[in-house]
């Protein structure tokens, strides 16, 4: 019966496909698991969270079959698993994430945005797949985004600095950084208006003064074009401790309160280092 249940549901697999491994902790059917090492000869797990050093200093993820109370050996580890859930905020598609929750996902990335899982039926009573070996790796390479418009710079002043709102982990490599410009700068007696991408320890790390002023041109300016994959023509950028990326417009003539114009969308492209 059980098995007509699990086929019913999508779940084709048979019991050889469930993996014996020793469990550490108490699980929880779903649980997202990762695999730390090996115990009387089986692999060790432990739940994994976007936060923590399991999973991601090792490659391989699996998901929790059953619900186990203690630690031992079981056959309760598998490759995918199709769960039910609300997932009427999401489409079919949409990736779920591992969450900085030891063995939960997220419809949001957690620390470090590692897809471990896709939405199947966007509904209350939706269906998702967990397959965080099968999918996971593509989110090793991500991107983080933000938008600054005229209407957000209100500092008396020739510069102001706007976060992106979320943090670069440390051992992550930051591969690319470009700005779609939508409306070029302007407003007052603004005579220039520049923009550069960094961090509290180095404004322009990333991008250094580019004109973003009226007759700049709108569009995509992909900044390692010229010399790929190069950041301001040095190359790949490793961090070695977590960066905090802020936005920074400058003007010329007047402070940056009084443009009336401009929308700017910055977008650095990173890769997650698992070691």
């Amino acid at each position: 019966m059980a098995g007509d249940l699990n086929r019913r549901n999508g779940d084709q697999r048979t019991h050889s496909d469930i993996l014996r491994v020793y469990v550490a902790e108490a699980v929880s059917a779903g649980d997202i698991l990762a695999v730390t090492g090996v115990t009387s000869g089986y692999q060790r797990v432990v739940k994994a969270d976007a936060n923590g050093v399991a999973s991601l200093r090792n490659t391989r993820l699996l998901v929790a079959k059953h619900a186990i109370a203690a630690a031992g050996v079981f056959q309760a580890a598998c490759e995918w698993r199709i769960i039910d859930g609300n997932f009427s905020a999401s489409a079919a598609g949409d990736p779920l994430y591992l969450s900085d929750t030891a063995g939960a996902y997220s419809t949001s990335p957690g620390s470090n945005a590692y897809v471990v899982g896709r939405v199947l039926t966007a509904a209350t009573a939706g269906k998702a797949l967990l397959a965080p070996g099968m999918v996971g790796a593509e989110s090793r390479v991500w991107s983080v985004s933000k938008t600054v418009t005229h209407a957000d710079l209100t500092a008396a002043a020739t510069s102001e600095s706007i976060s992106f709102g979320r943090d670069i982990p440390a051992g992550s490599m930051v591969l690319a950084a470009y700005f779609a410009l939508t409306t070029e700068f302007s407003g007052g007696a603004v005579s220039a208006c520049v923009v550069d991408l960094g961090d509290a320890g180095d404004d322009d790390r990333w991008i250094d003064a580019e004109n973003i002023f009226t007759s700049s041109g709108t569009g995509v300016r992909r900044l390692f074009a010229n010399d790929p994959p190069g950041l301001k023509g040095k190359g790949i950028d490793f961090l070695q401790s977590a960066a905090s990326p802020l936005i920074k417009v400058t003007t010329t003539g007047a402070n940056v309160s009084v443009l009336d114009a401009g929308s700017i969308t910055v977008t650095l492209v990173v890769l997650n280092v698992i070691a």
